[in-house]
């Protein structure tokens, strides 16, 4: 869904933008309702199997992707052009992920994404840490750097660094301490199995159960859950899950510890159920039941917010882990609306605009458009602009 507003800047209107992640489905799962004992009940259909443990908080409903789409070949979700202002050449190699250890966290901790261009940031990096900041990780093939500091300047200093593009703190509070030690989800208890497989209204409404019968498609395919987490353990959930592809990504930064992509919220299980619950006889069946399916948590605990270095952290890892199709449900956070002239979001737009043109470029065999000079942005948008988005 794209959302605009206007702001002013200088005399002259700028269009203050931004988008809602939205997967190309057909059909959104039904409408909740809190059932006994805190219990979520699908309304209209026998959805309880699956997810009677999720909470009726379900604050933003999970797409169901087109059937064609899970079952097929090679297709994004993440739907991003290659922008404007960047060289395809910069998109095609995997992104080395730099997580050196950064330094010990204090009160005041912000974090801020640095710009410049992709391939060796080491130059960059090094004047981070030489201006009051240390780098908490770097995705070197996109140009962009995830800095702490816990100086009010360290921002404006950076903007004036050689080689650095764009400077802006993604948050307007502080790093939590979590992220220098970040404790592992709970380990959910896992409910009795159900006897009973229903085909759900909404499966049938878009004729899954009648592609099932010619494909339930292939195990080849892998879908990224992009989101709070995913139940891995759950017994609709298990046979399709790839533990090897599955990462937490919160506070910025690739966490592949055994359980670290685990659920925060119980949204991210909603999702992966809806896409590829599997067909064994129990409980639900997803879209595709025969697709894999991996969890790139975004979210982070307790608040469970999507920050943009969240964001970016978990398209980069979706791109060279060799996912087909991603499912995005959240906003990026903090602010509802990212307006290009303003300087933090600024960094916000381009540093996840290169993600998503990265991720596409990985997982999807669409042709793009040549790149256009650096200096058309931001005052000529590009046409297909990335898409930021806040969940609600």
């Amino acid at each position: 869904m794209f959302r605009s507003r206007f702001c002013y800047v200088n005399g002259l209107v700028g269009q203050k933008t931004s988008f809602r992640t939205r997967s190309s489905g057909i059909l959104r799962p039904p409408h909740t309702s809190q059932g006994p004992a805190g219990a979520t009940r699908a309304t209209g259909s026998s959805e309880d199997a699956l997810f009677s443990h999720i909470s009726g908080r379900v604050r933003l409903a999970a797409t169901v992707l087109g059937t064609a789409l899970a079952l097929a070949g090679p297709v994004s979700l993440a739907q991003a052009a290659l922008l404007d202002n960047e060289p395809l050449a910069a998109f095609t190699a995997n992104a080395r992920t730099n997580t050196a250890a950064p330094a010990a966290w204090a009160a005041g901790t912000r974090a801020y994404l640095v710009i410049t261009a992709p391939g060796d940031t080491t130059a960059v990096r090094n004047a981070v840490a030489a201006n009051g900041g240390s780098v908490f990780s770097s995705f070197d093939a996109i140009g962009v750097i995830v800095a702490h500091s816990t100086s009010a300047s360290f921002a404006a200093t950076m903007r004036g660094v050689a080689g650095v593009q764009k400077v802006g703190a993604t948050r307007t509070s502080d790093v939590p301490a979590d992220a220098y030690n970040p404790a592992l989800p709970a380990n959910p208890t896992q409910a009795a199995a159900p006897t009973t497989e229903p085909v759900r209204s909404d499966m049938t409404q878009i004729k899954a159960d009648q592609a099932w019968a010619v494909n339930q498609g292939s195990a080849t395919v892998k879908v990224g859950i992009l989101d709070t987490g995913v139940d891995d353990q759950h017994q609709d959930l298990a046979p399709n899950f790839d533990a090897a592809d599955s990462v937490s990504c919160a506070y910025g930064k690739p966490d592949t510890r055994v359980g670290a992509w685990r659920d925060v919220d119980q949204h991210g299980t909603h999702v992966a159920g809806t896409v590829a619950a599997a067909k064994n006889g129990k409980g639900a069946i997803g879209v595709a039941p025969g697709v894999k399916i991996a969890s790139v948590r975004l979210a982070e605990p307790s608040s469970t917010l999507f920050y943009a270095e969240n964001t970016i952290c978990g398209l980069v890892w979706a791109g060279d882990h060799g996912f087909k199709v991603t499912n995005n449900s959240y906003y990026t956070d903090p602010w509802q609306f990212n307006c290009p002239n303003d300087l933090d979001q600024a960094a916000i737009l381009e540093g996840v605009g290169r993600a998503q043109a990265y991720a596409d470029g990985k997982g999807s065999s669409r042709s793009r458009r040549p790149a256009t000079p650096t200096s058309t942005w931001p005052t000529r948008p590009p046409t297909r602009r990335a898409r930021t988005t806040r969940r609600r």
